[in-house]
């Protein structure tokens, strides 16, 4: 395999959202805890109401924690998962021939050799925006 492109455009998750939803989920473990130990809410509710945001919270964290990114690789015309020491090609050929982007939907497709398109398991809202614009904008656009 290739080493990447110098150019490779990589994206990050989206520190703010995912902070907040941590912030939040945290607080809101805390306060249900503190109630149910006071005994203001029912025990047999604290499985939903302390267990949701604590789930919340370690999802955030194991987010926000990792170092797992995306990028585009114009060389490759493929996206990219980059890890902390390696990366490997996602949607590459010879299973795609190219990704593209798709402005309407703000969704990245991987593109067969028959034209049909699958749709990229990476959700924008997940992603840093600023990055997430800069990658896209060096994509080919989808037909709308």
């Amino acid at each position: 395999m290739k080493a990447p492109a110098p150019s490779l455009l990589i994206t990050g998750p989206n520190r703010v959202l995912f902070g907040w939803t941590l912030a939040v989920a945290a607080a809101a473990a805390i306060v249900f805890a503190v109630l149910t130990a006071v005994g203001v809410v029912d025990m047999s509710l604290q499985a939903l109401l302390v267990g949701g945001p604590a789930g919340a919270v370690g999802g955030c964290i194991v987010v926000l924690a990792g170092r797992h990114r995306i990028g585009y690789d114009p060389r490759a015309r493929s996206l990219v998962s980059v890890g902390r020491k390696t990366y490997r090609q996602v949607f590459s050929q010879p299973a795609f021939e190219h990704v593209e982007y798709s402005s309407a939907r703000n969704r990245v497709y991987g593109v067969r050799a028959d034209g049909r398109r699958q749709r990229a398991p990476y959700p924008a809202w997940s992603y840093d925006r600023r990055e997430w614009a800069a990658m896209t904008a060096r994509m080919p656009k989808a037909p709308e």
